[in-house]
């Protein structure tokens, strides 16, 4: 009976652990596309959405779909989605605004599953930005979140999302500022890291495209470096990093920010003035010079010697050739 019965646990816990492997291994080859979608409608308007689920794993998967609320608050750019407790203002939000086809849905392996979304604004939606997700989490783990990254591709990961950006037309300005742009005031050699800064001040998300290009002290253009294109969510802050890559450089130089934003293409702009000497360098050189000035003028005056001695050893010489024809 002990032998059946372990005989019995141990093949059950096999399938159940090569079941739930199974089923986290497809998990993680969940992918969504597109990561991103944008839409614009008015009050009261309705659009489809259309998301497709893929399953690249060995084994199918089944979960379940929801919406959330997401906003963008951090630096990096990465959603934070509002679920529970965690509550995002009506200003901004839209996930009551979806309807699903279904909640649950299963997808076979190597394959993938269309799903189309109805999105109604509603009559009193405030003009401006409004955000929200559809996710789907497979039944097993829901240990992480996938996200669109740069490239609008969805990171692989437990649960998937597929991010909805909804803009309402309407009476409302686009405003940003530009609250960093530094770079060190003085530096002795290259490369030179440029920190930006730039917070979207208006009720809809933006997305600058700019240069920061470096001029030197006769207005030659050095390098042109392009701002990183990327989303700004509603009062949040994307921080740049741009690297001027040359290594040796002297002078004063000049950085100024070009970048354009919005839908009438507003532009916000900044200079700054940094110098580079390579002061080491510099040491080294001077030292090496005065080095050589001190060689040459000890061995000019060694020389100056030796001819003084020649000459000595002349005018001996010439005493004594005067006194040997004086005796004959």
């Amino acid at each position: 009976s002990i032998l059946l019965i372990s005989i019995f646990l141990t093949s059950y816990l096999l399938f159940f652990v090569s079941s739930a492997n199974a089923q986290s291994a497809a998990t993680t080859n969940m992918t969504v596309a597109p990561a991103r979608q944008q839409h614009t409608l008015k009050p009261g308007e309705s659009v489809t959405a259309i998301f497709k689920l893929y399953n690249n794993g060995d084994s199918p998967v089944v979960g379940t779909l929801s919406t959330a609320n997401f906003i963008v608050t951090s630096a990096d750019g990465k959603p934070v989605f509002l679920e529970g407790k965690l509550n995002l203002s009506e200003k901004y939000a839209a996930a009551s605004w979806i309807k699903l086809p279904y909640d649950r849905l299963a997808i076979p392996a190597h394959e993938k599953i269309e799903i189309q979304v109805k999105i109604t604004a509603p009559k009193s939606a405030l003009p401006g930005g409004h955000y929200a997700a559809i996710l789907f989490e497979p039944g097993v783990s829901t240990t992480g979140v996938a996200v669109a990254d740069k490239a609008g591709q969805s990171a692989v990961a437990p649960r998937v999302a597929g991010l909805i950006y909804l803009i309402i037309p309407g009476d409302y300005e686009e405003t940003a500022l530009i609250t960093d742009f530094s770079i060190p005031k003085f530096s002795q050699n290259g490369p030179i890291d440029i920190a930006t800064s730039i917070k979207n001040t208006s009720p809809v998300h933006i997305r600058p495209t700019g240069t920061i290009t470096i001029t030197n002290m006769f207005g030659d253009i050095l390098t042109n470096l392009p701002l990183d294109e990327v989303n700004i969510f509603p009062d949040a802050t994307k921080n740049y990093t741009n690297t001027i890559p040359t290594k040796w450089l002297i002078g004063r130089f000049r950085a100024d920010l070009t970048a354009a934003y919005g839908s009438t293409g507003k532009v916000l702009t900044r200079t700054v003035y940094f110098t580079v000497f390579p002061v080491l360098l510099a040491a080294y050189i001077l030292v090496l010079l005065i080095a050589l000035v001190l060689i040459i003028i000890f061995l000019n005056k060694r020389g100056k010697k030796h001819e003084q001695e020649l000459e000595k050893e002349v005018e001996q010489l010439k005493k004594e050739v005067d006194t040997l024809e004086h005796r004959q």
